[in-house]
């Protein structure tokens, strides 16, 4: 590895060599005197942050499902744990359009069988909306889930219940008040699971997972899948050897359709236990590049986000081979370019990232769990971190005075982040246009003062009207100059 930060994190040092790749703006521990932590977080439309996972220091049972609640400096405003008296646990939580939040994991205190999917959705101030259990007589799990542009949530991970194999893709679709539109079960013969949901550019969701059922080994799957459950493409990656294997994990859409999606493989006939992968798919299932990140350590690729600069980040865990401690992991792909770098971030326990969403240009919201630092044998952590490369403006985002970064995500379904920058205190004027040049909302107007700027644009109109799918222009004014970028809404 390129290094080790030297952090000091709640008052604990963790240990690191070297220059690190990502700047911490900050990090923060969360739980109790027990294991505690997160699965997953994501940004929410106050600013702040909400982080889900698992806990055994609160409840009611042996683990609940975890939230935490922060504002944008990751300090705590609520912590709240879900569940009955057996297991629970929350994999992946994302924000709703009324500001609620849904929480997708699997419970072993309700429903019908050994596990179930649980759902829960809450309020802003963490109150319980409804619960709700979906499953048969065997284990059911939801792995991930995701907020869509026509307003519903599309929950994907594995059921044992239905379908033809041992385990099968369980996706749902289910309404804003958990009731279902439909399910879905894909797979065949053999083990097949999802890890990651997303909704892509043209409105279908993309999953990646794994399968058995389609070589003696295990490789990573991906399907597509339009917005009425239908099949449009699956694809499995992997070598077909009996000890190579792939797994599949976190996914994320890009910009042309298509989508991009980590996990790792493993290579016992070379000695090679276990490397972070890298997968980006065309619109049609084609594989566009399948790498794997060759290197000494064990590594493990568990979530993947795209960054202004058309990269992919990858975060998972990297296990030392002399030491077997974990740490966080951290790798960028550059298409054409390789691997530019790899970081890790940890201290004398073992440490773990479990996903990675982009907030802005060039920040990133990390979630997973320490055991380096907090008031635990393990605590949920979140980590704010800023990548000054990826933000750093193009000789074509700037225009004398402004930068004005691509939009994140774009395309975007329920709200956009918008970085600009600006080289001295001047008037300003950031506003959102239709392909007509007719103005749709003004987002900023007035002074501003020189640096960064952060602006969430969730949609709407200047009368609060939440606008039609489709293309517009973010347009930055000021000292004299203009810049813009184009902006697409999904349907």
């Amino acid at each position: 590895m390129r290094g080790l930060l030297l952090i000091a994190m709640m008052g604990l040092l963790m240990v690191s060599i070297a220059s690190a790749d990502l700047e911490t703006v900050w990090m923060r521990t969360y739980g109790g005197i027990y294991a505690d932590g997160f699965r997953g977080a994501v940004p929410t439309s106050d600013g702040g942050y909400i982080g889900v996972g698992y806990t055994y220091s609160f409840g009611a049972g042996d683990m609940d499902v975890f939230a935490v609640k922060t504002d944008a400096a990751g300090d705590t405003l609520w912590m709240r744990a879900y569940g009955g008296a057996s297991l629970d646990c929350g994999h992946s939580v994302c924000e709703t359009d009324d500001g609620a939040y849904v929480i997708a994991g699997y419970t072993m205190s309700y429903g019908a069988g050994r596990e179930d999917v649980y759902l829960l959705k809450i309020d802003t101030n963490g109150d319980t909306l409804w619960t709700r259990t979906y499953g048969g007589p065997g284990l059911d799990e939801a792995r991930s889930a995701c907020f869509t542009s026509d307003g519903y949530i599309v929950v994907a991970g594995k059921t044992e219940s239905f379908g033809a194999g041992e385990t099968d893709v369980h996706l749902l679709k289910i309404n804003a008040d958990g009731d279902t539109v439909w399910t879905r079960v894909f797979g065949r013969s053999g083990p097949d699971w999802a890890e990651g949901v997303c909704e892509m550019a043209d409105g279908a969701y993309g999953i990646s997972g794994t399968t058995g059922s389609f070589n003696t080994t295990l490789d990573a799957y991906t399907l597509k899948v339009d917005q009425m459950g239908t099949l449009v493409w699956e694809t499995h990656y992997g070598s077909g050897t009996t000890y190579r294997e792939d797994y599949g994990m976190g996914a994320c859409a890009l910009p042309d359709t298509g989508m991009v999606a980590t996990g790792w493989r493993t290579d016992q006939d070379n000695g090679d236990p276990c490397q972070a992968s890298y997968l980006r798919l065309r619109a049609t299932g084609m594989a566009r590049s399948y790498r794997k990140y060759a290197h000494t350590y064990v590594e493990y690729g568990n979530s993947v986000c795209w960054t202004a600069d058309e990269g992919a980040l990858i975060c998972g865990a990297a296990k030392d081979t002399t030491t077997h401690r974990n740490d966080l992991f951290l790798v960028k792909r550059l298409d054409g370019t390789g691997w530019p770098w790899d970081q890790t971030i940890g201290g004398e326990g073992s440490d773990w990232g479990c996903s990675i969403v982009a907030t802005g240009s060039g920040y990133y919201i990390v979630a997973g769990y320490t055991e380096s630092s907090g008031s635990g044998s393990f605590d949920g952590w979140l980590l704010n971190l800023r990548d000054y490369d990826a933000g750093v403006p193009h000789s074509t985002q700037s225009h004398g005075q402004l930068f004005l970064a691509p939009p994140k995500p774009n395309p975007f379904a329920s709200m956009a982040t918008l970085r600009f920058a600006v080289s001295g205190e001047m008037e300003i004027d950031l506003a959102v246009y239709d392909v007509t040049g007719r103005r749709v909302a003004l987002l900023e107007e007035g002074p501003a003062g020189p640096g960064d700027h952060v602006v969430t644009w969730h949609g709407r109109d200047d009368r609060g009207v939440r606008v039609s799918p489709g293309i517009y222009i973010v347009r930055l004014a000021a000292g004299g100059s203009v810049v813009s970028k184009k902006m697409v809404r999904l349907k």
